[in-house]
């Protein structure tokens, strides 16, 4: 029956195949996996019936256990530290993440108010008339692209080697100053 099953699977995947073999290939599955159960009903019922006394406790670990999927197969039940069996997917996958990946130990932050922080920086407020003349100077139907975002380059800013010492960010006013030009980046 199987042979047959597979050879109508093959032939309706060939591009000539008349329309309707495809079904047929369908209807000799179902016939198939039909006889298949019960098969498998007919030999279980056979081999319970025929059980001895020593295969009592085989037959009771069959009924009692779930049936499981295939990847819960693949890895055997597992003990925790504390005796607990992890046998579901979602509890071994628990005690995998646990064992492999355990939680960080509490931090000691008894140092941290011993550091000595730098001041905050100063920036001075944008006046009115700056923000006037910027908008001012803007070209009514021209569309920005990203980079004329960028107010200043970083490589242009002044720094200090002296990580103590803080340097302000200079204001640029980009019409006026040109402190933005297209040179200065690269484009696509």
């Amino acid at each position: 029956m199987m042979k047959k099953t597979r050879k109508a699977q093959r032939y309706a995947k060939k591009c000539t195949a008349p329309i309707g073999t495809m079904i047929t290939a369908q209807e000799l599955q179902h016939k198939y996996d039909k006889a298949m159960n019960k098969q498998k009903a007919l030999h279980w019922k056979n081999w319970v019936e025929e059980i001895t006394e020593q295969m009592v406790w085989t037959a009771h670990k069959y009924v009692t256990q779930p049936s499981a999927s295939i990847n819960t197969t693949r890895i055997p039940m597992l003990k925790t530290s504390e005796g607990y069996k992890a046998s579901s997917s979602k509890d071994k996958a628990k005690v995998l993440l646990n064992t492999f990946s355990p939680p960080s130990p509490e931090a000691d932050l008894s140092d941290v108010n011993d550091s000595n922080y730098l001041a905050a920086m100063h920036y001075d407020e944008i006046s009115k008339e700056e923000l006037k003349s910027a908008i001012k100077d803007l070209n009514l139907y021209k569309a920005l692209d990203w980079m004329a975002y960028q107010m200043w380059s970083s490589s242009r800013q002044p720094t200090s080697s002296n990580p103590s010492v803080q340097v302000p960010p200079q204001r640029h006013h980009i019409g006026t100053y040109q402190a933005n030009p297209i040179s200065n980046y690269w484009r696509v």
